[in-house]
């Protein structure tokens, strides 16, 4: 059974600093953010130690409407959201999963969404949207 709670900090020397619940006191593990592996570490985690893990996109900024068909985040459908970026496609299976994308909630909640959850931020609504997203001016 592991002590570990959660990670805490980054210490000067680069190891991870994590809770040991026995000892109830905070220590350095002594491995690097990727040597425990950012994938181990909660979307809580993650913006405690300010990583991010996505890239500027055109549709950056971008508000939609959430709409997911999967259990996981099901209870946000219908919250709005806005697009921070997409996900580093080092970090997951990109070829297989396509674009995913790193939302935030209207409450500060952020999450990585599938291509399908965040349509409404990325595709076109009207043929003036179209237009503006072609870059063509029609006038």
């Amino acid at each position: 059974m592991s002590n570990y709670i959660e990670a805490s900090s980054i210490s000067a020397d680069g190891g991870l600093i994590q809770w040991n619940a026995t000892a109830g006191a905070l220590y350095n593990s002594g491995q690097s953010v990727e040597e425990f592996g950012v994938s181990n570490l909660s979307e809580v985690e993650m913006k405690r130690l300010n990583l991010t893990n996505y890239i500027e996109h055109p549709a950056s900024g971008k508000v939609g409407t959430f709409a997911s068909k999967y259990d996981e985040h099901a209870e946000r459908n219908g919250q709005t959201f806005t697009v921070l970026g997409t996900v580093d496609p080092a970090t997951y299976d990109a070829e297989e999963c396509g674009t995913m994308y790193c939302i935030r909630f209207a409450d500060g909640a952020e999450i990585e969404a599938w291509p399908e959850e965040v349509e409404t931020a990325i595709v076109a609504r009207s043929p003036v949207d179209c237009l503006c997203q072609s870059g063509h001016n029609p006038t």
